[in-house]
């Protein structure tokens, strides 16, 4: 139980030392353990496609989390959110929708520079590595803010206080 209540505490944190692990274990594998045809895997060998794909995915869930963010501020003074604005959760909320917005950034400007700089007869693998970092971060930040997300709603859904 210790365990669960300090990931409750401390999630964000936590996801963020997961990336970094297990980005840490592919740089380990990509610059010590690989064989130089690493650039000619499926994976590394599209890199430019992932690159683009993850540039246009990365900025539409960016602007989508921006408008989220933009509606729940705009209807925090709802009534049907006044337990959410009184709660000492209102700031975790807004922490982990920023840290989404933050991380989708870092995802879109190294896909960018993955784009400029790492070329299929030049690959750059540290740049493939910062890739996997963001792209990780990121997809554990978008599943907490589509959790997140999925509780207000719940809470948006409750009948009013005034129709009781």
């Amino acid at each position: 139980m210790r365990i669960i209540s300090c990931w409750d505490r401390h999630f964000l944190s936590f996801e963020l030392g997961v990336a970094v692990a297990a980005t840490v274990a592919v740089a380990i594998y990509a610059f010590v353990v690989a064989e130089p045809s690493l650039s000619e895997s499926p994976v590394f060998g599209n890199r430019i496609t992932v690159y683009r794909t993850a540039a246009t995915v990365g900025s539409a869930l960016l602007g989508f989390t921006g408008t989220i963010v933009a509606v729940i501020y705009g209807l925090i003074d709802a009534e049907r959110l006044k337990h959410l604005r009184r709660s000492e959760h209102r700031d975790t909320m807004w922490r982990v929708f920023f840290s989404t917005m933050r991380s989708l950034a870092l995802l879109v400007i190294i896909s960018f520079v993955g784009l400029i700089v790492d070329h299929q007869y030049e690959p750059i693998v540290w740049i493939a590595v910062a890739f996997f970092f963001a792209g990780l971060l990121s997809l554990f930040r978008v599943a907490r803010s589509v959790w997140l997300l999925q509780r207000i709603i719940e809470i948006m859904a409750l009948p009013s206080p005034s129709d009781r």
